[in-house]
Formats: structure tokens, sequence, C-alpha cells
């Protein structure tokens, strides 16, 4: 019994002593975590108030590539920090300095443009992408002209992006053009049926919503694969942005499928 009692004593303290080390080491792992991210943190800090100084500094004997490169850093960076207000400040930044340059398309300083502008369309596409169509017909009607009207200014918006002729942020400002196609269809067919479930008018409204869709979704394909052949072409088969494109074209079809 005095051996039994023992061995349970050992163990327990055995148990006891894992379980206080496990602990301190949980606190340790997530004390070293937020110093790194601190670290992170000062790091871009310190970044940002480096190319703001050089900016103040040189920026008027600078060439185009070299300040354009210290605006879309900065942009990046505050981005990062989650300054989004201050990172769109440096965007717009970044797309007077390319006027005032009139940078060649096809450039590397065309290709910070591109991706500026790209950016800085994003909130609004955001926007566009929340209106839901939801309460009686007559609110519906409504919310579909601005939906309608919001998604003809973006494609306007980002085809203008194409003119930069950076073939990375070509094929985001395509890739983009597609979701909207894609993403109008399934607000669509998850719209709010305005009448009773089971009455004639619910399934006459729904059916038409399916039948404006479907041409949206057709669309949307046509682009995908337009936009992953391009990347193809341009040997940027890996790039972050047709990644995306093939996974929402994939996307799409299994929903068509599961229909």
């Amino acid at each position: 019994m005095r051996n039994s009692w023992a061995l349970l004593l050992l163990l327990s303290i055995a148990l006891t002593t894992g379980c206080a080390g496990t602990a301190d080491t949980e606190k340790k792992e997530g004390k070293n975590s937020a110093t790194s991210e601190e670290a992170s943190k000062q790091a871009l800090e310190q970044s940002i108030e480096k190319d703001k100084r050089w900016l103040e500094e040189s920026a008027t004997s600078a060439g185009a590539l070299e300040v354009l490169e210290a605006h879309a850093r900065i942009a990046r960076n505050e981005a990062t920090l989650g300054r989004e207000l201050e990172a769109g400040v440096w965007r717009e930044r970044t797309l007077q300095m390319a006027n005032k340059f009139e940078v060649a398309p096809a450039s590397p300083e065309a290709a910070l443009a591109a991706e500026a502008m790209f950016y800085l369309l994003e909130p609004k596409y955001e926007q566009w992408n929340a209106i839901a169509f939801e309460g009686g017909v007559k609110a519906q009607h409504t919310l579909v002209q601005q939906k309608v009207k919001g998604q003809q200014v973006l494609h306007e918006e980002y085809t203008s992006i194409l003119a930069y002729d950076s073939p990375r942020w070509n094929i985001a400002a395509y890739y983009r053009i597609a979701t909207m196609m894609h993403e109008f269809a399934r607000t669509l067919r998850v719209a709010e049926i305005p009448f009773e479930e089971g009455s004639e008018e619910h399934g006459i409204y729904k059916q038409q919503l399916h039948e404006l869709a479907a041409p949206l979704d057709d669309k949307a394909g046509q682009i995908y694969d337009q936009t992953l052949s391009y990347a193809e072409d341009q040997g940027l088969q890996e790039d972050e942005w047709t990644i995306l494109a093939r996974e929402a074209r994939a996307r799409l079809e299994q929903e068509r499928a599961q229909r």
C-alpha cells in the first residue's frame, strides 16, 4: 500500500510539473509572438519614416521609378499595418506622380501605377458587392438599378488599368471584372423573393432571377478563361491573381454542377 501511495504521489508530481511546464511554454510562446509582432510593426513604421524622409530630401532630383517605388512601399506598409485610409492617400499620390512623370505603358513605373489604381478600386468593389436584393418588388427594382450602374462604372475603371499594360495587373483587373459578373449572378440567385413561397408569383419571380443570372455566369466563365489563357501566355500561371482566377473558375463550375 505504501508503495502504491508513493507511486501515485510521484505520478501526481510528474503530471503537475508537466502541466506547469506546458503553461509556461504557452506563455513564453505567446510572449515571443507578441514581441515578434511588435518588432515587425516597428520595422514597418521605420520603413515608412525612412521613405518619407527620402522623398522630402531627394524626390525632386530622383528618377520616376525611385519616387514611385517609395510611394508604393509606403502604401503597402500602411496597408499591412491596417491603416487603409493612409494607404489610400499614398496610392493617390502614386497615381499623381505617375501622371506627372508621364510613365510609359509596360514599364516598371506603369506597373506601380496600375497597382495603386487597382487597390484604390477595391473598397468600391466591396461596397458594390455588399448590395443585396431585399425587400419588396419596388425596393428590389431600385437595388438592381443601383447594382447595374455600379457594375458599369467599376467595369470602366478596372478596364482603365489595362492602359498601363502591366501583365500582372492586367490579370488582376480581368479577374475582378469576371468576379463582378460572377457575384452579380450569385446575388440574383439568393435574392429575397417578395411573394409567398409556393405561390405562382413566387415561382415566376424566382425563375426570372435565374434567367437573368445565367448569362452573367456565362460571361464570367468566358472572362476567367481569357484571364487564364493570358496568364499562361505571359508565363504568370503561379501569380497570385492567376491562382485566384483559377480557383474562382473552379467554383463557378462547381456551382453549375450543383444546380
